[in-house]
């Protein structure tokens, strides 16, 4: 098999939803967010934040496809998400494979039919998990395969596996429990439907020396219970990349040492909490 290179590296950690739930706004919330990043890193929190806001970009309506009984994501470790950006006319499928193995990972079925606009990511995510029973935390890395096509939104959303892989091909393969694909139907995972804000507009700078140095975009999503209602997750990440793979050694330490040190935003970083999918799967954030 040839080798797929990781286009991109994403650092990402949980944080504390209620905090987003104690403002008026979550805009308010994120710049609260913010503003005690930029004094934890550079001591000067008015000057970088007004230097570099994070702004709405994204609004978006999310909902996770799967067999009654999770069979996609238990049996084959593959998730199934539909994403539409309010007032957009397309919609997007992404088939995903997340695997600690890289070469697991890489081996994913993630293409898409043909005349359908796709893009295939082969990506590095990277978390935080406790060390022992102490504070500490480490870097950890899963490696995620995935394919994202672009449909029309008036597309009926696919009710089983057949109509599913008139989307994503590679679905056919799966050895599923019954042997024919459309007597298999899909659903809203536990009819959980969150409404998404994505906030970005700054940038983190990783590594010293000139040709040593890479740009990371940063990135805050909030999941909200329908547009108006309470949080239920929100998410910390930066993310920086490049298409041949090539990360300079000093740039990653730094971005690894200063992912393991934010842990000490303990009012805000939840390292523990469920990541965004686990909650869609049932998972309690509390």
């Amino acid at each position: 098999m040839k080798k797929i290179p990781i286009i991109s590296r994403e650092y990402k950690v949980m944080l504390e939803p209620q905090k987003f739930a104690d403002v008026a706004d979550v805009a308010d919330a994120v710049t609260e967010f913010w503003v005690d990043l930029c004094f934890f890193v550079h001591g000067n929190s008015r000057e970088a934040v007004a230097a570099a806001p994070l702004r709405l970009t994204d609004e978006r309506e999310i909902v996770f496809l799967d067999s009654p009984d999770h069979e996609l994501r238990l049996a084959h470790g593959y998730v199934l998400r539909r994403r539409q950006t309010c007032g957009s006319k397309t919609a997007e499928y992404t088939l995903k494979l997340r695997d600690l193995d890289r070469y697991v990972a890489a081996g994913a079925d993630i293409n898409a039919a043909k005349k359908i606009e796709y893009v295939p990511k082969f990506e590095e995510d990277l978390i935080l998990l406790p060390v022992g029973a102490g504070p500490s935390l480490m870097q950890h890395s899963r490696f995620s395969h995935s394919g994202t096509a672009c449909v029309r939104s008036s597309r009926k959303i696919p009710a089983d596996v057949a109509a599913a892989a008139q989307i994503f091909p590679g679905l056919k393969n799966l050895d599923w429990s019954e042997k024919k694909r459309k007597k298999i139907p899909l659903c809203a995972v536990n009819d959980f439907r969150p409404f998404e804000r994505v906030y970005r507009g700054a940038e983190f700078v990783f590594g010293d020396k000139k040709g040593e140095r890479v740009k990371a975009e940063v990135a805050v999503i909030v999941w909200t219970d329908g547009k108006t209602g309470p949080p239920l997750a929100a998410e910390f990440s930066f993310r920086y990349g490049d298409k041949r793979e090539r990360y300079p050694a000093a740039a990653a330490q730094m971005a690894k040492d200063f992912f393991a040190a934010i842990g000490q935003l303990s009012a805000w970083v939840r390292p523990s909490a469920p990541t965004k999918t686990a909650i869609a799967y049932g998972a309690r954030n509390n």
